[in-house]
């Protein structure tokens, strides 16, 4: 027997300077070469008014097994949305 699913996403768009996107994010991300890469994210929403879209972000990915063989990778940044 095979069962078929559909998942369903949405996306809005919402007014800047109501909603700021600081915070910390986490996942996993697939990897040719490997297990896996687990990347977390941080944004600092410092733009020049709370929610403007802009701010610093700190990411690190780790790399599960494989060629890699677990070594991490630490991004730091800036980051802004577009209109």
């Amino acid at each position: 027997m095979l069962v078929l699913g559909a998942l369903r996403a949405s996306a809005s768009v919402l007014p800047l300077g109501e909603y700021g996107m600081g915070g910390h994010y986490a996942g996993s991300v697939l990897c040719a070469d490997c297990a896996g890469v687990w990347m977390e994210i941080t944004l600092t929403d410092s733009g020049p008014d709370w929610g403007s879209g802009s701010g610093t972000f700190v990411m690190t990915e780790r790399f599960t097994g494989g060629a890699h063989g677990g070594a991490s990778v630490l991004a730091q940044g800036e980051w802004s949305t577009v209109a």
